[in-house]
């Protein structure tokens, strides 16, 4: 379940509402606010308290024990839930105004004379920028890492700038030493420079620890690999390339990375096609033969064989698993047309924007079609479809993997030709940025430009791509005919202003400088601390080189071996890999967790840069010992609320011991279990109302614990969403009003928890009935280890722009002392929501029905990601 933040919410509304509040009767206006605020509060909590925590009746048990005596007629099927009266709803309107957010100045803003502004994208919160033709870098907080004395030393002349990666990159000097070379140097994050040798004519960027040289000998240009620290790797390796293509350095992905190893050769001449292969963290070649190659996603990568021959999906044993049929009309790699493997699903789409774009399965089973759409990104992706016949305008909506309709975008927002000119794009930071909108994966809208209501020639517009770092260059930016760009993090903080002209500084009187709220007074004093550019730089310096150590260990110990690739101690920036290896197809690596930060955990199989001391422990998880259910039948108990939500909801069972019951999780299961909450009915409290549906929990078989000697039934899947919720006493009061706006801006209307791995005790099992009683709930951890529902360990917040939410998954006390009595075979199990939970929307109820065709058999827990169903 979801637990909505009340204590977010009211400040902000208060704060907002405050603001518009008329002045002589703004202390009377905030009081009955305050009121109806309180109010609120306690709904939200009762409601999370009703529908999530589940306090118990202490009458229960005999109550369960009437209400599903079965006396063979169909009488066990009593009523879904039994609540009190729900409130009166008919004076509530919909809410369909947006609030957005907006780039914002304070007094950190940072201010730079720049006369010709041409800025990278910030890269381990490192920028560099062009002064006078030559390069200068700068890091965010506003010191000078090195002066403008370089030059880009690849082969692209255009605005290409050295970025960081790992702590490292590559530049050339701009001034030339006493014989006349501009030699190439690795730059460090801590102001060290490392002098290359003059005879290397260009190196690219580093990728996961690696960088690409050029050597001219004599005519012959020779390429290899080099690390952090300047030295060459892989002498072995034979590379072939153009160091001026941006494919030419390639990152390493799934243990594997790209390379160019040649040409092919027609008689005495080279054909015009490329001869690609993949090599491992070592360097040592492991698949060859590619006319093209992709990077891997999720173990799976793009490849073209032979020149002109058909598009294939392989995995990282060089095995096809999938071929689309569709002959590639351009390179493979970055082509928008084929999509990388995300969330398990690919997207292809044909050379015009009149063909279809469809999602198929790393095995080629086909999930949807649609007219337009984007790649699928943390589980969600946007599509536009107008159905055959339809009178319906197009419009954009967005699905999850089971290409469940979840939400309609509006059209001044989104409209299809966002879609169509492929302007979607999470990559590399999570946000995307299209038409001046910044967007969640979730599509909910965080961020858009700005104009001023009274001067509509001071506005901030036209955001560029979030890199890595999290920062946005903004290029428009305008206050009273002074033309300025920027820097601005996801929360619309404008870091960093840059312009060759500040006189127009008292302009920026008019705009924001905190999110949606205006200015107060107007002022006449520069807002932004100017940058002092005679400042010395932090390098380039000669400093000792500082030696970290890097500890691995396993958890547990039987589960698995992990390693570093190479012993340490390691100097500042120096790459190295995490190995990781199950003992046996029982085990897998749930996780990795670091002694330093939860961020930028390492990867296992993937370089990262060593910048600390610290410790590594990869957590192995065991696979259930499984065995066959051991009892057939129809079984159902009653789990009740108390409080101001009283509820009495049944709980049913259809178990075998044979894989033979058919369900949407597949034709062969052991059945399901599921809470029968209607989706029909509104579940009201004071002042809040939703509906609540519970997805069927698969029932994977049971398991016996030998140390404690419990039987456990284990479950998989059960997401619950709760739909459609409102607050507010109706009738148009304005802040009832407000905070459903403000829930709908943020998504918070309808959540959807996400599907985990369960097993619930079994008591007092009779021997011939099979009748039983549920007991304590488990959730399994990414760490390997059974703990009770709900805890810290497998809870999961998301911050929205107004509040957040709590994904818990069920409470260890969900189906606690729940007796499973025998009933007749029930026919009214929901698999799916009704129009009322979309609010009497038949025509959304009818394309969600039709896009979850896919959805069991798609939407499993993280637990079957590391271990299929056999």
């Amino acid at each position: 379940m979801r637990n909505i933040n009340p204590k977010l919410l009211t400040a902000l509304v208060a704060g907002l509402l405050a603001l518009s509040a008329p002045v002589p009767s703004q202390a009377q206006f905030l009081k009955k606010l305050s009121e109806g605020l309180k109010k609120v509060n306690k709904g939200l909590e009762q409601v999370n308290k009703a529908l999530n925590d589940q306090d118990r009746d202490p009458d229960r048990k005999n109550a369960d024990k009437k209400q599903v005596t079965d006396t063979g007629n169909g009488e066990g099927k009593q009523a879904r839930s039994r609540q009190k009266p729900a409130m009166d709803m008919s004076g509530w309107k919909k809410v369909n105004s947006q609030l957005t957010a907006h780039p914002y100045i304070d007094g950190s803003t940072l201010y730079m004379r720049l006369n010709y502004v041409d800025v990278s994208p910030v890269q381990e919160d490192v920028f560099a920028l062009k002064r006078n033709g030559r390069i200068e870098f700068w890091r965010v907080d506003g010191n000078k890492l090195f002066d403008a004395d370089w030059e880009y030393c690849g082969e692209r002349y255009n605005t290409k700038f050295p970025l960081f990666n790992g702590g490292v990159t590559a530049a050339r000097r701009a001034t030339p030493n006493a014989a006349g070379k501009k030699p190439i140097c690795l730059l460090y994050l801590d102001g060290r420079v490392r002098e290359l040798n003059p005879a290397w004519t260009s190196v690219t960027d580093f990728m996961d620890g690696l960088a690409l040289v050029k050597q001219d000998a004599r005519g012959d240009d020779r390429y290899f690999y080099i690390n952090a620290a300047g030295q060459k790797v892989f002498p072995a390796l034979a590379v072939s390339g153009n160091v001026s293509q941006e494919s030419a350095m390639r990152p390493l992905r799934d243990g594997l990375r790209a390379y160019q190893y040649g040409r092919r050769i027609i008689g005495d001449r080279y054909e015009n096609n490329e001869l690609w292969g993949y090599i491992d963290d070592k360097g040592v070649p492991q698949l060859k033969g590619f006319s093209q190659a992709r990077d891997f996603s999720e173990g799976y990568a793009w490849v073209v064989r032979t020149k002109g021959g058909e598009l294939e999906l392989i995995d990282t044993k060089g095995n096809t698993v999938f071929k689309p049929g569709i002959i590639p009309y351009q390179p493979i790699y970055g082509s928008r047309y084929y999509s990388d493997v995300h969330n398990g699903i690919v997207r292809l789409c044909g050379e015009s924007h009149g063909s279809k774009v469809v999602y198929y399965t790393v095995d080629g089973r086909k999930l949807g079609e649609y007219d337009y759409g984007t790649s699928f990104y943390d589980g969600y992706a946007f599509v536009d479809e107008r159905p055959s016949g339809s009178m319906r305008i197009d419009q954009v909506f967005l699905v999850n993997t089971g290409m469940k309709e979840l939400k309609h975008m509006s059209d001044k927002v989104m409209p299809t030709s966002v879609l169509c000119d492929g302007l979607v794009n999470f990559e590399p930071y999570g946000l995307a940025v299209w038409r001046d909108y910044v967007s969640t994966p979730d599509g909910t809208i965080i961020l858009s430009d700005w104009e001023s209501k009274d001067n509509p020639w001071n506005y901030i517009r036209s955001f560029g791509q979030f890199s890595k770092s999290g920062y946005s260059f903004v290029d428009d930016i305008r206050v009273d005919n002074s033309q300025y760009k920027g820097l601005m993090t996801p929360d619309g903080h404008l870091a960093w202003l840059f312009s060759g002209d500040a006189s127009g500084h008292e302009g920026w009187s008019d705009f924001p400088r905190k999110p949606i709220k205006p200015i107060d007074q107007p002022t006449d004093t520069i807002p932004w601390r100017i940058i002092d550019e005679t400042l010395p730089p932090i390098g380039p310096t000669v400093v000792t080189a500082t030696k970290y150590n890097v500890r691995v260990k396993a958890s547990p110990a039987e589960g698995g071996s992990a390693s570093l690739s190479a012993a340490g101690p390691f100097g500042y920036g120096e790459s190295v890999t995490l190995n990781a290896s199950p003992a046996g197809e029982e085990w897998a690596v749930g996780s990795v967790s670091s002694n330093k930060s939860t961020r930028n955990v390492p990867v296992p199989g993937t370089p990262f840069a060593v910048t600390d001391d610290m410790e590594l422990t990869v957590n192995f998880v065991k696979r259930d010992d499984e065995t066959a259910p051991a009892h057939t039948g129809y079984y159902q108990g009653t789990i009740r609320t108390v409080g101001d939500l009283v509820l009495d909801i049944p709980v049913y069972a259809e178990i075998s011991t044979r894989p033979d019951i058919e369900t949407p999780y597949g034709k062969n299961t052991y059945g399901f279990l599921t809470i029968m909450a209607d989706p029909r009915q509104r579940y009201a409290v004071k002042n809040v109302a939703a509906n609540l549906f519970c997805t069927p929990l698969l029932i994977c078989g049971e398991t016996h614990d030998e140390e404690t000697g419990k039987d456990w039934l284990i479950l998989d899947g059960g997401s619950t969403s709760v739909g459609n919720l409102m607050v507010g006493p109706g009738n148009g009061d304005p802040w009832g009003m407000l905070m459903n706006m403000m829930l709908s801006f943020d998504g918070l209307n309808n959540v959807t928890s996400k599907p985990r791995h369960y097993r619930v005790e079994i008591k007092d099992r009779d021997k011939d009935t099979g009748e039983f009683t549920l007991g304590t709930l488990e959730t399994y951890s990414d760490t390997g280890h059974w703990v009770p529902g709900g805890s810290r360990e497998v809870s999961e917040t998301t911050q929205k722009f107004f509040g957040s939410f709590t994904d818990t998954g069920y409470k260890a006390y969900t189906f606690t002392d729940t007796p499973m009595r025998k009933v007749s075979k029930r026919d009214d199990v929901d698999w799916y929501p009704t129009a009322e939970f979309f609010d009497s929307d038949s025509s959304l109820l009818e394309s969600v029905v039709k896009a979850m065709g896919n959805t069991y058999r798609t939407s499993r827990s993280h637990y079957y990601d590391l271990f299929p169903p056999k």
